[in-house]
């Protein structure tokens, strides 16, 4: 089992089962999540056209969003106030 951006797996609107026509197809193929945390680390994927993407695996910048102040904004992850937590093996503010 992969993870795939097909359709064929869906029931159709009456409710049938779809008969697979072919096996799963390169322009299909998805990705797992990048969970990404706190530092810089970004990894290039080949993608279709011979052309690349970048996955953040870890990032100090981008965008936040704060859900119940309906607002996003631009920030960066200071880098003073860092330690690692051998807990959860993740960056945490001081």
């Amino acid at each position: 089992m992969g993870i795939s951006w097909d359709n064929r797996h869906n029931s159709s609107k009456t409710w049938d089962k779809r008969k697979p026509y072919h096996k799963k197809q390169k322009y299909e193929l998805g990705r797992p999540a990048a969970n990404t945390k706190i530092g810089p680390r970004i990894h290039t994927v080949g993608v279709r056209g011979g052309n690349k993407k970048y996955q953040a695996l870890r990032l100090d910048v981008g965008n936040f969003s704060w859900g119940s102040e309906c607002s996003s904004r631009a920030s960066c992850w200071p880098a003073l106030h860092q330690e690692q937590d051998s807990v959860a093996e993740q960056m945490v503010m001081c």
